[in-house]
């Protein structure tokens, strides 16, 4: 599944002031505005995560099974007698069950999970003076704006290689419920799931911060800033 870069213009991220300083100083107590609104001083570039956008799905099958359950354990299903009778709680006797395991017609669902592909996104904060600039200072504005772009750019690659890891990982997966019915047994499979986008959301999240700090820690990933020599 392939995601998508996808940028995100905010008129906020444009500052059109004639001064190199003062754009320096916007940028230091304003920053660059993210896709939710928020602002970051001192940044001119964000890629920000937001783990609710990471969904998940799955392909499915129902087939007739053959359902087995106890009296002390009744919204629990085995596939067998014997299975449901090794469990401490339903094992026939003293300190068990005294009542045998007991078989139904019912479904068993068997499902693939995966997670839906999402849109990446990065904002940049940009300078476009209203009054027009020397080729020098204009060249300086250009290399600025490639300097923040690759910088985002990196944070984007990190962030897809990250999902798609997690992605490849939950498509090897197998899940299997049974139920009463087809219904209750995709219900039993959809907490699955939810519990498995969870971990994912989690999983994700904590590599993505990981690879941020490891960025900023290299020469290449210290924060960009203007050269104003050129610019008066």
């Amino acid at each position: 599944m392939g995601l998508c870069i996808m940028t995100a213009p905010d008129p906020r991220n444009t500052f059109t002031g004639s001064s190199c300083a003062e754009f320096g100083e916007h940028m230091a107590n304003t920053g660059v505005y993210d896709a939710s609104g928020q602002n970051h001083p001192g940044r001119a570039g964000a890629t920000p995560l937001d783990p609710t956008k990471i969904t998940g799905g799955y392909q499915w099958t129902a087939q007739v099974a053959n359902v087995w359950t106890c009296p002390t354990e009744p919204d629990t299903y085995y596939e067998s007698q014997a299975e449901c009778e090794r469990n401490s709680p339903c094992k026939p006797g003293l300190g068990g069950s005294m009542i045998k395991c007991g078989g139904f017609v019912g479904k068993v669902v068997t499902a693939r999970p995966y997670l839906e592909p999402i849109d990446l996104s990065f904002t940049a904060l940009r300078w476009r003076p209203e009054r027009p600039v020397s080729p020098e200072c204009q060249a300086a504005i250009d290399a600025f704006d490639r300097a923040v772009d690759a910088h985002e750019q990196r944070h984007v690659d990190d962030l897809r290689r990250i999902i798609n890891a997690e992605m490849e990982r939950l498509a090897k997966l197998t899940l299997k419920a049974l139920g009463k019915d087809t219904e209750e047994a995709r219900e039993r499979i959809r907490k699955q799931l939810a519990d498995l986008v969870t971990a994912a959301q989690e999983a994700i999240t904590k590599a993505y911060a990981k690879s941020i700090d490891d960025f900023h820690q290299t020469p290449e990933g210290q924060q960009t800033t203007i050269d104003c020599t050129a610019c008066g």
